[in-house]
């Protein structure tokens, strides 16, 4: 099995910074982003061949449940930009 890469563009232009998110955030669907995000690195840890024991299992734990969060909230909530 071969490594998996995440390339992230850590130096992006100032107002190209957020586009991405925003766009969620606009779209609705920013949560259920954040959940898909945590679920493709949850599918990884479960099906690694790195084992790491109890601290997998908590981190494994910790995932799901935010996951869990995240789709309530999606259900639930909407984000609005606070008035200044």
């Amino acid at each position: 099995m071969s490594p998996v890469y995440w390339y992230i563009n850590e130096s992006p232009k100032d107002d190209e910074k957020y586009d991405s998110l925003l766009y969620h955030v606009n779209s609705g669907d920013y949560f259920s982003t954040l959940a898909t995000i945590i679920g493709f690195f949850l599918e990884e840890m479960k099906t690694s061949e790195k084992k790491y024991g109890n601290i997998e299992k908590l981190y494994i734990s910790i995932a799901s449940g935010v996951m869990d969060e995240l789709k309530y909230l999606q259900k639930h909530f909407k984000i609005t930009t606070k008035d200044r």
